[in-house]
């Protein structure tokens, strides 16, 4: 037996004005037009706003995003990893070290020594609009 206790009042009313209303919110936005996809399974691609650099905020993976968030300052590599909960230093180089430097969210204190004693790593300017974001 359904219960009363849950408020459907207007859902009824609301019925198959959700692809009209992602249309609405995302003009709105100022963003560009969702995608409705239609394979075997139905698919809606919704887009987020552009970074001042012109790229999409979407393509930012979620390492990048973690070690963004994890920098405080001018900080080690294993003070990073640490803050992380990271233990394997290779994996830790190769998907998140690497990318962020690539992508110019991070940068090292000594760019020109890596393997500098005092290497720090630590936000640009990118990197910190994203972690305001986040």
């Amino acid at each position: 037996m359904f219960k009363q206790s849950l408020p459907l009042k207007g859902y009824i009313e609301r019925i198959g004005t959700g692809t009209t209303d992602m249309v609405f919110f995302a003009r709105g936005a100022g963003l560009k037009d969702p995608e409705f996809i239609q394979d075997e399974v139905f698919r809606a691609v919704i887009y987020r706003p552009e970074e001042v650099s012109g790229e999409v905020s979407g393509e930012v993976s979620g390492e990048v995003r973690k070690i963004v968030f994890a920098i405080d300052g001018e900080m080690k590599r294993a003070e990073i990893q640490q803050a992380l909960e990271l233990k394997h230093d290779d994996y830790f180089r190769m998907h998140f070290i690497i990318p962020a430097l690539e992508q110019d969210y991070i940068e090292m204190k000594f760019p020109d020594s890596p393997q500098h004693p005092q290497q720090r790593y630590r936000l640009t300017e990118k990197g910190k609009k994203l972690k305001t974001r986040l």
